[in-house]
């Protein structure tokens, strides 16, 4: 979330981790490909805009996912600040 990092101008997206329970310095990248914006919306938009005009009568989201990528938000800002976050599952 690089835009967010520094905006307007931004970084470049990036994203690590590291297994529960090590104790040594392990993290490790995984590639990003694409951007935030718009990238991180096009699938939830796309599903909204198919559900408004009628052509699928199934909206795969609710108020839940939005909630629940807004934790993710603040919790990727937490391990930013402090070089990481343990999730629990099912949070």
């Amino acid at each position: 979330m690089g835009l967010n990092l520094d905006y307007p101008i931004g970084i470049p997206d990036t994203a690590e981790f590291a297994e529960r329970g090590c104790t040594e310095d392990c993290w490790q990248s995984l590639p990003v490909a694409g951007a935030n914006i718009p990238d991180g919306f096009i699938g939830t938009m796309g599903a909204l805009q198919a559900f408004v005009e009628g052509s699928t009568s199934n909206l795969p989201t609710h108020y839940e996912d939005a909630f629940q990528t807004m934790a993710l938000v603040e919790a990727l800002y937490r391990s930013s600040a402090q070089r990481g976050e343990v999730l629990q599952l099912g949070e």
